[in-house]
């Protein structure tokens, strides 16, 4: 459970990692 919650707390921090850089345009 922890593993798969870790993996799923990875695809959520890459989106934001994505959105930040679009708004910021880096």
């Amino acid at each position: 459970e922890l593993r798969e919650q870790k993996d799923r707390y990875r695809e959520i921090v890459d989106d934001l990692d994505l959105t930040f850089a679009e708004m910021t345009g880096y």
